[in-house]
């Protein structure tokens, strides 16, 4: 059985190696171009966002998954009001392992 904990900005943690969270303000660390160090999976169920990676811009349109690996550089523009999005975000090392 796998112990999660639940924090109080929504997150659920499971140990320190994944984060999963439903919260858009995650994104808030992301308004300026930065080099991510964990790989982040998005799932988004529906609504809209903008964002980069690598400084190459996209546009995201639910139901769509990305995937961020470490290495790359992230920056958010705008996630739409309507949105239903999870955010997983995993150490790499222990997806090398796995």
């Amino acid at each position: 059985m796998i112990d999660m904990l639940k924090n109080k900005n929504n997150r659920y943690c499971i140990g320190e190696d994944f984060t999963l969270t439903n919260d858009p303000s995650v994104f808030s660390a992301f308004r300026f171009p930065t080099k991510i160090s964990d790989t982040i999976i998005i799932l988004c169920h529906n609504g809209s966002f903008t964002f980069s990676i690598d400084l190459r811009p996209y546009y995201a349109e639910g139901p769509c998954l990305f995937i961020i690996t470490a290495g790359q550089i992230l920056e958010t523009q705008n996630i739409s009001d309507a949105y239903s999005l999870v955010v997983i975000s995993c150490q790499s090392t222990k997806l090398s392992e796995l």
